[in-house]
């Protein structure tokens, strides 16, 4: 019989009547090879190191669920993205538009009911410009706010801002680093016609995504699912509308995984 001995790190020849010492000796985890967790704690998880090349252990749970269920993505009324709006004017971390139409970048206020910089950030870019900007809330129904007003000092009257066709979001102060994906709630509704969805990418590019879709018109149709997120702990959002201004939708994070 071949064995692997541990003490050596050789395969060894033994008689099939010494299997049950051999077992016997095999009394914890860490006595196999490749196994390194000489003091695993409660609660530790096992996983592989390639640069160790071997199984250890580390603090942290499979699954952890969230306090609330909280909205990372929520938008109302709105049509297929990419959305755009006009530039007016820019004061300090404050982009004015031509027009009420910041509903266009999402609904935010109160957490967790609304998206909120406490939870997530959007990435808005300047068309025009080719400049990129991240999105922290909507201070009056003509404005968006950003986090740096260094990314937005040059952008001037006539503008273009958009959402891009794949929207992409900031979820790291609500997600802890380590998480490789979200549990989720996505609900849509649209009022101008059935076949309109809201889908979630991993990053920008990706066309592997998870989604839902209105079968039937003005019926909220919801999902519960896993959504992957990359090591920033970023997820893309896509918006497909049947009209304009005709579809409602929200994404909520229930919990993460590690």
């Amino acid at each position: 019989m071949l064995y692997f001995d541990a003490v050596s790190g050789m395969f060894m020849v033994g008689a099939r009547a010494n299997l049950a010492n051999l077992f016997a000796a095999l009394t914890i985890l860490n006595d196999l090879g490749d196994v390194n967790v000489p003091a695993p704690a409660d609660g530790d998880l096992l996983y592989w190191n390639a640069a160790a090349g071997k199984w250890q252990s580390k603090a942290g749970k499979l699954y952890v669920a969230i306090a609330a269920p909280t909205a990372i993505w929520k938008s109302a009324a709105v049509s297929s993205t990419p959305r755009t709006a006009t530039v007016s004017s820019v004061a300090g971390d404050v982009i004015t538009l031509t027009g009420n139409f910041a509903y266009r970048f999402g609904v935010w206020g109160a957490s967790p009911d609304n998206m909120n910089a406490a939870n997530v950030l959007l990435h808005i870019k300047n068309t025009t410009r080719n400049e990129w900007a991240w999105m922290e809330g909507r201070p009056a129904v003509n404005q968006l706010r950003v986090t740096d007003a260094a990314d937005i000092a040059a952008w001037v009257l006539n503008d273009i801002v958009s959402t891009m066709v794949q929207m992409e979001l900031d979820i790291s102060p609500l997600i802890p680093a380590g998480a490789t994906a979200v549990y989720v709630k996505d609900k849509v509704k649209d009022t101008g016609g059935p076949i309109s969805g809201c889908y979630l990418y991993k990053n920008v590019g990706s066309t592997v995504a998870q989604n839902v879709w209105t079968q039937v018109a003005t019926v909220n149709i919801a999902a519960f699912m896993i959504a992957l997120i990359d090591a920033s702990r970023h997820i893309v959002v896509k918006e497909v509308a049947s009209g304009v201004n005709t579809l409602t939708s929200v994404v909520n994070v229930l919990g993460y995984f590690i």
